[in-house]
């Protein structure tokens, strides 16, 4: 495995409710901000997203305009080859050493040789050298 970094994501709470995620898109739009990765999800009354973008200081500010929370926080993005198992085979691999994974996303393109995949674990580090 490689091309595996620590990285930032930006992190928005928001309310679970209808149009908050063009709200969410919106201000990083106007800004001239590219989202590379997206994960959105809802528990109850509160939606989360999960943004990494090409200029995560311009999406911050950005997003501040929105009055939802937004956080910068530490993640781990690889590239892993397009193939059935390799995310077997990363997620064993960091399991075997006691690193637990809090949350893993990611995307392929169909074809493509590599997918992009973005997590956190409880020790970041210790997974990109795993994984690296």
């Amino acid at each position: 495995m490689t091309n595996t970094k620590l990285g930032k994501e930006l992190c928005v709470t928001a309310p679970n409710e209808v149009g908050v995620m063009a709200k969410i898109c919106a201000p990083i739009s106007e800004a001239k901000v590219n989202i590379w990765a997206l994960s959105a999800g809802s528990e109850g009354n509160k939606a989360y997203f999960r943004l990494i973008t090409d200029n995560n200081k311009k999406a911050y500010d950005a997003l501040r305009t929105t009055g939802f929370p937004v956080e910068e926080k530490e993640i781990v993005v690889t590239e892993l080859e397009d193939k059935p198992g390799t995310c077997f085979t990363a997620s064993k691999k960091l399991a075997q050493a006691g690193v637990n994974i809090n949350y893993w996303y990611y995307t392929t393109c169909g074809g493509c040789p590599t997918s992009r995949i973005v997590f956190s674990t409880n020790n970041n580090k210790k997974a990109v050298e795993l994984l690296g």
